[in-house]
């Protein structure tokens, strides 16, 4: 975390810094920025807040699943070693089919992060075997008990295996390996486990009661430069969201209304022919009315326009298929990005 010196502020340093950060990126070919900050404030840059960023659930020892008297455990847990990368890149590939927005992770990224990167900074990373010995997947614990809750930053296993399953088995794991740790600390013993695995995840499903407490998530802060242009960039999604809707094959213009910008997607049967920024002549002037920024909210599946509607009044639909259009094209979905460190 970095700050300014109190001589130095309020002269226009963070402005002037983001001028050059955003440059830099429009330079690179990035089609959009992404930051995280002080709420409300990086909003005067062009930022807002519309993507999903953490979300925990918590459970306590009360709460631990315990094996039957003579039951054996089905999963055990093992260091990860660069010959399990495939097997890390397809439970990884599954996860990122759950997300509206994923960061993808080439081999050579995977082999940086979990073998080439500072040891303190790598975190306890497992891969997950059945009696059989088989990889059905992986976790990503701290490697410290830095609070009496022993967190676990990512799980994710490999299409096909049963979350019901595995989930007990992880639970179990993080209680042995946080009473260890615990071991380690004089001032803290372990009281229960935390999975930070975003706003929704298949192992908050297949045990809500064994988790209880729920921390919502909060949002990073993403800036888009040239809105037509990203929207083109994602032209194929776009068209396979209307292909599968009830508006499949639909022609015709939807404007959407920013005050007092705006911007126009054509579609002709089905394809995405145009988008581009038009002028409303007036404040009716289109199909759906977004105040500000809050357009990005819905674009990346943070908020659902009806969701706008009841949070801001200056959010409303003005026409009958331009409320159904935008519902079908930006479809509210759940994101947690896992960024690469």
């Amino acid at each position: 975390m970095f700050t300014t010196h109190p001589e130095y502020r309020r002269q226009g340093l963070i402005r002037e810094r983001l001028k050059v950060i955003n440059q830099w990126s429009i330079e690179r070919g990035h089609k959009l920025q992404v930051i995280r900050g002080i709420p409300f404030f990086y909003r005067q840059f062009g930022y807002e807040l519309c993507l999903p960023l953490g979300g925990s659930r918590i459970g306590y020892l009360p709460n631990i699943p315990r094996l039957k008297g003579g039951e054996a455990e089905k999963y055990t847990f093992r260091p990860a070693t660069p010959k399990d990368i495939p097997s890390i890149m397809e439970s990884y590939e599954a996860r990122c089919q759950r997300d509206m927005v994923s960061c993808k992770r080439t081999e050579a990224i995977w082999q940086y992060e979990l073998f080439d990167t500072n040891e303190n900074i790598r975190g306890n990373f497992q891969v997950i075997e059945n009696a059989d010995n088989e990889e059905v997947g992986f976790i990503l614990t701290s490697q410290e008990l830095e609070s009496p809750v022993f967190g676990l930053e990512a799980f994710e296993l490999k299409p096909g295996v049963s979350w019901l399953d595995v989930t007990p088995s992880v639970i179990r794991y993080m209680e042995r390996l946080g009473k260890e740790l615990a071991k380690e600390n004089e001032h803290l013993e372990f009281e229960g486990f935390r999975f930070t695995l975003g706003g929704e995840h298949p192992a908050y499903d297949v045990l809500p009661k064994r988790m209880p407490k729920v921390v919502d998530p909060t949002a990073w802060h993403i800036r888009l430069p040239d809105l037509p242009d990203f929207l083109m960039h994602i032209k194929p999604v776009l068209e396979k969201r209307l292909a599968e809707s009830p508006a499949v094959g639909h022609t015709g213009d939807l404007k959407l209304s920013f005050y007092p910008n705006g911007l126009k997607l054509t579609f002709e049967r089905g394809k995405l022919m145009s988008a581009e920024h038009f002028s409303p002549a007036h404040i009716y002037d289109g199909d759906m009315v977004f105040p500000e920024l809050t357009f990005l909210r819905s674009l990346f599946g943070h908020t659902s326009p009806h969701e706008l509607e009841k949070d801001f009044d200056e959010c409303y639909s003005l026409s009958d298929h331009g409320w159904a259009l935008v519902g079908f094209l930006f479809p509210q979905k759940t994101s947690n990005v896992w960024e690469i460190s």
